[in-house]
């Protein structure tokens, strides 16, 4: 037996309603019976009750970069996607927080493993539905100084942020007493994407950004 307490504020009286309704969830809210995800193939879901949260998991590849998307379909004007990523130790890695209608995030597997997703809303004071996708993604440059793009003085190099948080590094060789001027333009990156360029030297201090 369970108890149902109901009263208000110290101040306040009236009517109410009060109902117990049995849910059926569609995904389970543990890692140790989590929902496997196939990379490519997004699967539905669906917030049932307030303070719902689905487990998902999925194989990564170290150094392997990935793209998590939660695609918020019917969770209201209040609701919010949240997705949160975890290693097979149920550690806390990253999360993404909706924008747009849809929560990304991007992480870059340290080990080969299982890892897990919990899709869930912000707030827990909504419902509604879903779907949660896994991406691998081909990076067009390293996400390192040693993994370095090779730049030539006056040549014109062509990139892409592929996911969010993606970083792009590019070497170029200096000569001391002369002065350069740096350019990244903003092609494709959107109204609310701004583009970022920062300098920094062999020792990998910074030395200069421009926004």
């Amino acid at each position: 037996t369970y108890y149902l307490q109901a009263n208000s504020d110290s101040s306040s009286s009236g009517k109410y309603t009060v109902k117990a309704t049995a849910v059926t969830d569609d995904h389970s809210d543990t890692t140790t019976s989590a929902i496997a995800l196939t990379l490519g193939t997004p699967k539905n879901g669906n917030i049932e009750a307030a303070g719902d949260s689905d487990y998902f998991k999925v194989t990564l590849t170290a150094g392997q970069k990935y793209l998590f998307e939660m695609n918020d379909l019917t969770l209201g004007t209040n609701g919010n996607a949240d997705l949160n990523l975890y290693d097979s130790n149920g550690n806390y890695l990253a999360y993404g927080y909706e924008s747009n209608n849809k929560a990304l995030l991007s992480y870059k597997a340290t080990t080969t493993g299982t890892y897990y997703l919990r899709a869930s809303e912000s707030g827990n004071d909504s419902t509604g539905t879903y779907t949660v996708k896994a991406t691998a993604v081909t990076d067009d440059y390293g996400d390192t100084t040693t993994t370095a793009k090779a730049l030539a003085l006056e040549t014109t190099l062509n990139g892409n942020i592929e996911v969010p948080q993606d970083v792009d590094y590019f070497k170029v060789s200096l000569t001391a007493g002369k002065k350069y001027y740096f350019e990244m333009k903003d092609l494709t990156l959107g109204t609310s994407g701004s583009a970022y360029l920062n300098l920094y030297n062999n020792s990998n201090s910074y030395l200069n950004s421009g926004y």
